[in-house]
């Protein structure tokens, strides 16, 4: 949740660039922006229990674009505050990691790579919080479990 990665990135002193009240306001901001993207992809996704359409149509709004975009542009450096990492880009790498690993990974052969394509910064962010010495050292284990995936069958009824 939003209030654990704020508490313990404070206790554990990833608050770089986060040194007031308004860059506070902003960091909550963006940690809220991306759990509305993971919001709308997870009900655009569960729209239907057969097929894909209602998640197709939105990675190819306009709403999706502008979203990510938007994100995109909260990246100010390496990381959403500069050059070290905060609390928010550990939250926005669990948001991606959901998202990636739920819905966008398994359709991205039909889709292509939308968060490279609408926000690439934001995606070096992530790629350097889990590049980081520490990440090397978790358990090779399932991003999620394979029961929330969208099937290969559900995958097949994407629209060309």
């Amino acid at each position: 949740s939003v209030a654990c990665y704020t508490y313990l990135g404070k206790k554990l002193g990833f608050t770089s660039g986060i040194d007031g009240p308004r860059s506070e306001a902003r960091a909550l901001q963006y940690m809220e922006d991306l759990n509305e993207l993971h919001t709308e992809i997870t009900q655009k996704a569960f729209a239907s229990k057969t097929d894909v359409a209602a998640l197709q149509t939105y990675l190819g709004d306009k709403r999706y674009k502008a979203r990510l975009q938007a994100i995109n542009r909260a990246v100010s450096g390496e990381f959403f505050f500069g050059s070290e990492p905060s609390y928010v880009d550990f939250y926005a790498d669990a948001v991606l990691t959901m998202c990636e690993a739920k819905f966008l990974n398994p359709i991205k052969p039909k889709s292509g790579d939308t968060l490279e394509t609408f926000a690439p910064k934001l995606v070096a962010a992530v790629a350097a919080i889990r590049g980081r010495p520490a990440a090397a050292k978790l358990p090779d284990l399932p991003w999620v479990p394979d029961s929330i995936v969208i099937s290969e069958e559900r995958v097949a009824t994407w629209k060309a």
